[in-house]
Formats: C-alpha cells, sequence, structure tokens
C-alpha cells in the first residue's frame, strides 16, 4: 500500500495531527545494524585480499633483498612491489567494486530505515516506493562519500607500510621484525575499517532519520540516549535536558550542541548510539502543559 505524504508543510501538519490525534504512538527510530555488519563483513574480506597478495609479493622480496640492504638497488626491487599492489589496489578494477559496495551500503540503510521509520508512527505519509528527489540526492552524496572512504583503506595503508618498510630496511631491520610490523599494522587497519562501517552506518541513519520526519511535518523530536554506561554524558544531558519543549525534546531547525561545539542531531556524533522519537506540536504542546 502506498500512502503518500501532502506536499504542503500545512497539510503534512493537519495529517500529522489528523493521524496521531495528539497520541504519543510514535518510537525512535533505531539504526540498520544489519547493513553495518554486512558492510563490515566485505571491507573485512577485501583487507584478506590485500593481506595475501601483501604476504605473496612483499614479504619474499625483503627476504631477497635482505643482504642488500647496505648495497645500491634494493630499493628500487621494494618500490616496483608497492607499484604492483597500488595497480591492483588503487585501479579501475577496485574502484568499481568499491562502488558497487559503497552503492549496495547505502541503499540497504536506507531501506530498512524507510520500514522502520513507517512503524516509528503508524499511519503517516510515505511512499512507499520511491524516494524524494532530496532523498535520492542524499543518496548519491553519501555512496559517493563511501567510495571515497573504502578507496582510502587500500591506499592509506599501502602507505604507512612503504615508509615503514623503507625505513626499517635502511636502519637494517631483518626481515622477521619487519613482517611482525606489517601484522600490527594490518590489525589498526581492521579496526579503521570497522570504524568506517560503524560510523557511518549512524550517520546515514541520522541523517535520513531528520530528512524523513521533517519531510513527513514532524517539527519536533526528542532525543532518546541507550541508557548505559557508554552514552556521553553530554547526550545523556542533552537526553534530559528541557528547553521549553519538554525533557529532551528539540526542533529540527535548532539542534542541540556536541562537546565540539556543533550541532547535532542522534547518532550523528562519534559512534553515536542515541536515536530520535518524532514528536508533534500536539504532543509537545501537552508536554509543555
Amino acid at each position: 500500500m502506498i500512502i503518500l505524504v501532502p506536499t504542503s508543510k500545512q497539510a503534512r501538519q493537519d495529517h500529522l495531527n489528523e493521524t496521531l490525534k495528539g497520541s504519543d504512538r510514535t518510537r525512535a527510530v533505531a539504526p540498520s545494524y544489519a547493513a553495518g555488519r554486512a558492510y563490515n563483513s566485505q571491507l573485512q574480506r577485501m583487507l584478506i585480499e590485500l593481506r595475501k597478495d601483501i604476504n605473496r609479493e612483499l614479504l619474499p622480496a625483503i627476504k631477497q633483498t635482505e643482504p642488500q640492504y647496505t648495497a645500491d638497488g634494493w630499493s628500487d626491487v621494494i618500490a616496483r612491489v608497492f607499484q604492483s599492489l597500488a595497480a591492483k589496489w588503487l585501479g579501475d578494477s577496485f574502484v568499481l567494486w568499491a562502488e558497487h559496495q559503497a552503492g549496495r551500503f547505502v541503499n540497504h540503510a536506507v531501506n530498512v530505515g524507510k520500514r522502520r521509520f513507517v512503524r516509528s508512527a503508524p499511519g503517516i505519509g510515505i511512499n512507499l516506493y520511491g524516494e524524494t528527489p532530496e532523498i535520492n540526492d542524499y543518496i548519491e552524496a553519501s555512496t559517493a562519500a563511501n567510495v571515497k572512504l573504502i578507496k582510502s583503506i587500500p591506499a592509506q595503508h599501502l602507505d604507512q607500510i612503504e615508509t615503514m618498510v623503507m625505513s626499517n630496511m635502511r636502519s637494517g631491520m631483518r626481515s622477521g621484525s619487519i613482517a611482525k610490523q606489517l601484522v600490527e599494522k594490518f590489525r589498526a587497519t581492521k579496526s579503521r575499517a570497522k570504524f568506517i562501517a560503524r560510523d557511518q552506518t549512524s550517520k546515514i541513519n541520522a541523517d535520513i532519520t531528520k530528512k524523513r520526519q521533517q519531510h513527513a511535518g514532524f517539527e519536533f523530536f526528542k532525543w532518546i540516549d541507550s541508557d548505559d554506561d557508554r552514552v556521553r554524558k553530554r547526550h545523556e544531558k542533552i537526553a534530559s535536558a528541557d528547553v521549553g519543549f519538554g525533557p529532551g525534546v528539540y526542533r529540527w531547525d535548532d539542534l542541540p550542541i556536541s562537546d565540539s561545539g556543533q550541532r547535532i542531531s542522534p547518532g550523528q556524533d562519534y559512534e553515536c548510539r542515541c536515536t530520535a522519537k518524532p514528536m508533534t506540536r500536539k504532543m509537545v504542546d501537552r508536554l509543555i502543559k
């Protein structure tokens, strides 16, 4: 069934008031963690393949040139290995793979978010088979941003280990010690990839939730924190503060401020797990009274 959102702002307000009858039948939209887990899984598989190539091409070259550390020419051998790795992991085929993975992740997160948004306020208007131009633009921009993030993972990793390998070989470090350092660098890159997947999941959910709620006619939202020991003190304070609309309630066009001084909505801050519960004007009026 398709329920269309009224076009004008006042019509959307009237639609919300009529549909929800001023009740409190709304709930926060939880992020699509499944999309983030699937995204991270693909990034980790990518890194496993990158590590295989490094083990197959770089480590033998390091061992082969180890006796020549004090002679000329060994650096050219190592440089050619990194050129070969870069050609594969920064080339056109990899970019196409990155574009596919980024697009799949963003669309997965947006589609799951749409279904959860419908459940957050039963009866509100939304077209289940299409998106607004604004959200389509956001999907395109977010996909492009994630392509850049995916490309940065092998690019940064190769750049870091090239600097490390060259420096350590010049200082005479043995190949076994260099191999151990490569393992540590790989662990750090795996952690960065995991962070990217988790952070982007939260940000996309936060951005899309804001756009959907505003488009549906919600002027207000209630900041809901995760209610555990991991909640930031600042976010805990935001969730309980009353700026005139009831505890934790804010206008979408007047967001609270983070520790860094930036205006944020739930889920936008670094590793934030907070969510936004949609609130109508009637709900807010009842809280004020």
